[in-house]
């Protein structure tokens, strides 16, 4: 459908919208089933359906919902809606002008299923976006998407390649125990707010290579079933990557971490590659090293010196040794003998 046509049937509410999806969705079947489906993947690119007969060419374009380029100026009501084909709110039109597409309020999409490719590139929300236990059958793009409010994708599931490569999360952003069954890339994304994928799965590669968190991050319980890459990742607050567990490559190669970063039980399969990570707390003035009152300093140094034993990292193994020391000084030990004890 075409934009005019797109936005006259949203208008109209989910049940008139649902009914139109089950139409296409069984003309679909019915293609399959007769072996007149006959459909590949275009760019590497983009990997958006094309059709290679008429028949599969009309479906395509009839179960398409083209929200390009349009303004929600109220809150946008997608909560459980059903898209059979292309979900198209994308950053240009068919030839290729920028069609720049906006949620001027709250913009609801929880629970909504994308049968086809969803398309969210350089979309802006303005405010609060649920997608909260949407499912993404197909490649979901959210390439330089800007969320101004918090941004909330808990339980999730993204069946194939999910891409946040340069998105900016100003406020939370939220994926807690979602799963991402494709690669999913968040390269050069920035989190300006808490940011917690507490608990998900991530079945495929997992790309956080340069992106920023400048408050708190949370992979705590989180399973890399893939590579895994947080090079030249910059942490600014409390990076959580308690008890996560790696099955493959993971790489924290020129990450930076402005405070103590907590592997506490956590597992690799494969010794991850510390080349180059530096935390700043360890270049601070003795005296607060010396004087501070974290009681888990000493278990999370003690964590990053197993890492450091497992990938045969001499040098970082004695540093963080020499660390647990220092942080049990003042926490769990007196700053000083007792005198009375030397006699």
């Amino acid at each position: 459908m075409n934009r005019t046509k797109t936005l006259a049937l949203w208008t109209e509410g989910r049940e008139a919208w649902n009914a139109w999806a089950k139409e296409r969705l069984n003309e679909r079947q019915a293609l399959e089933a007769a072996g007149r489906w006959d459909a590949e993947e275009g760019r590497v690119s983009d990997r958006r359906l094309v059709g290679r007969n008429d028949e599969t060419r009309a479906w395509l374009n009839a179960a398409r919902a083209d929200f390009r380029g349009h303004s929600f100026d109220k809150d946008a009501n997608f909560f459980g809606f059903t898209f059979p084909g292309v979900a198209d709110f994308g950053p240009t039109d068919d030839d290729g002008r920028p069609q720049l597409t906006v949620f001027v309020k709250a913009a609801d999409f929880r629970e909504v299923r994308f049968s086809g490719e969803a398309w969210f590139d350089n979309a802006q929300f303005s405010d609060e976006a649920r997608f909260d236990n949407a499912q993404f059958s197909g490649v979901a793009t959210f390439g330089k998407a800007q969320f101004s409010g918090n941004a909330h994708f808990k339980d999730a599931q993204f069946s194939d390649i999910a891409w946040f490569n340069e998105a900016r999360f100003s406020d939370m952003a939220w994926f807690w125990k979602a799963q991402f069954s494709g690669g999913v890339y968040f390269n050069e994304a920035q989190f300006s707010g808490e940011a917690s994928f507490n608990g998900v799965q991530f079945s495929d590669d997992a790309w956080f290579t340069k992106a920023q968190f400048l408050d708190v991050a949370g992979f705590q319980q989180a399973i890399f079933d893939g590579p895994a890459s947080f090079a030249k990742t910059r942490f600014i607050k409390a990076a959580a990557f308690t008890a996560i567990r790696s099955e493959r490559g993971f790489t924290l190669e020129g990450a930076r971490f402005a405070e103590l970063p907590d592997f506490i039980q956590a597992h690799f399969a494969e010794a991850p590659r510390l080349d180059d990570m530096s935390i700043v707390a360890l270049a601070g003035p003795w005296y607060r090293r010396l004087f501070h009152r974290d009681l888990d300093a000493a278990a999370r140094y003690r964590a990053l010196k197993r890492l450091a034993v497992q990938g045969h990292d001499h040098e970082r193994e004695l540093s963080f040794f020499a660390e647990e020391l220092r942080s049990l000084r003042g926490a769990h030990d007196k700053l000083l003998p007792r005198p009375w004890n030397l006699f």
